[in-house]
């Protein structure tokens, strides 16, 4: 069962024009038309609309045409930035702590872009007009410059102009984004992944023409600035404590992934699980929404399904595809071979008897809990790691069932979780 909030009162049918640009090039430009008349009142309205569509995509460029630009972070959101922006900027300036390798090097001379010294990050911040920051850097301590900040989200919002999917949450992100953009591509439908999987978001716009739809994860360090965006499909798989190192608290952690809900409008979705209902709510105005029950799309889950990943995971994925028609009784045939990455409760193989299972993706304590739930009554020796984020993993820990019979800690907090395990 799923409920819908708000619901639109009326349902308008739109119709798509093709328009040819003689003004700029010859790329057809698609518009939204209520209603399209074979007469000459309609083809002027229809023109004068390309026009400004056109006129809006020249002016999306005034945010850096001209601009003293610089790119904080040089990994592939950077790398990409620069690439994006090399055409426009007046002149760009990287910052970037760890030493550049021989590409980077040379990406850099290709666009004639100057490389700050690790010294003189003040002086980077201010002699540029903007700076796009990676989602990795913490800006908290450089507020005094926070005007300059325009995320790699905002540059892709004035830009992409096919439908789009994004997904965020606390675990299952990319699990869920690659098998639906699987499945999608399985049932007929073109579409591409990428954003914090894979291809960088500015990456995605050269060839973006060439898909239905593109698939995106998104972070909450990607969320976290003001940005425009406004997905055609939104959705959060879940939202358990993680990242409180950067984001000070749960409050200001779920505020970040609100922000992908936002900006949609009357014709966009958002899919929200029900039991987050209390605290995405808020976040949910002009968009429909589907609040997704904890039962709901159970009787088309197969055992071997489940294997594949969790059930919440497939609850939304079988959500997300309804609303390109795709009923769920279609896209089952269609599940069988698919996978997921590496490190997700991976089946390792079984030796002496014993089976192991890679589950090094598992980073926050409800992840770890449900991997053993999985694996049933069967004796567990556990390998526990990694880094809290700032997340308490007591309360977790506690309670790990009768069945993990051995914990062996590793890793630069091996010694807190061994205090925590005795």
């Amino acid at each position: 069962m799923s409920v819908g909030y708000p619901l639109s009162c009326f349902q308008i049918i739109i119709k798509k024009v093709k328009v040819y640009s003689w003004i700029t090039d010859a790329r057809p430009v698609w518009l939204n038309c209520f209603a399209v008349y074979c007469d000459t009142l309609s083809l002027v309205t229809t023109l004068i609309s390309a026009v400004f569509l056109i006129k809006g995509t020249i002016l999306n460029h005034s945010l850096y045409e001209g601009k003293k630009v610089g790119i904080w972070g040089f990994g592939k959101t950077g790398q990409s930035a620069l690439a994006f922006l090399a055409p426009h900027a007046e002149k760009i300036s990287v910052f970037e702590q760890s030493p550049l390798s021989a590409t980077q090097l040379e990406l850099l001379q290709k666009h004639n872009a100057l490389l700050v010294p690790t010294e003189c990050l003040e002086q980077f911040l201010e002699i540029n007009d903007i700076i796009i920051p990676s989602p990795g850097v913490d800006l908290r301590p450089y507020a005094r410059w926070s005007e300059k900040w325009v995320s790699e989200l905002t540059l892709f919002a004035q830009h992409v102009t096919t439908k789009t999917i994004a997904i965020t949450g606390s675990v299952g992100k990319t699990s869920t984004v690659t098998l639906l953009t699987e499945l999608l591509n399985r049932c007929g439908v073109r579409a591409l992944a990428g954003g914090n999987i894979g291809t960088p978001l500015l990456e995605l716009l050269p060839v973006q023409n060439q898909y239905d739809v593109l698939v995106l994860e998104l972070s909450s360090f990607q969320l976290e600035l003001p940005h425009t965006f406004s997905p055609s499909f939104a959705a959060i798989t879940n939202l358990y404590p993680n990242h409180l190192d950067r984001h000070g608290d749960m409050e200001t952690y779920a505020r970040a992934k609100g922000q992908l809900f936002i900006n949609q409008t009357d014709d966009c979705w958002a899919v929200i699980p029900f039991a987050f209902l209390e605290t995405f709510i808020a976040y949910t105005a002009h968009q429909k929404v589907l609040w997704l029950a904890d039962d709901a799309y159970l009787e088309y889950l197969s055992p071997a399904m489940r294997d594949i990943t969790f059930q919440e995971n497939w609850q939304l994925i079988f959500a997300l595809l309804d609303q390109f028609g795709l009923a769920p009784e279609t896209v089952q045939s269609h599940c069988v071979g698919v996978t997921v990455p590496e490190h997700r409760f991976e089946k390792v193989g079984t030796f002496d008897g014993i089976t192991f299972y890679n589950d090094s993706k598992a980073t926050i304590p409800p992840s770890t809990l449900e991997s053993i739930t999985r694996i049933g009554a069967k004796p567990i020796i556990l390998f526990l790691g990694g880094l809290d984020k700032g997340v308490d993993r007591q309360p977790a820990l506690a309670q790990l069932p009768a069945n993990v019979v051995h914990i062996l800690c590793f890793g630069k907090q091996a010694d807190v979780l061994h205090d925590i395990c005795t």
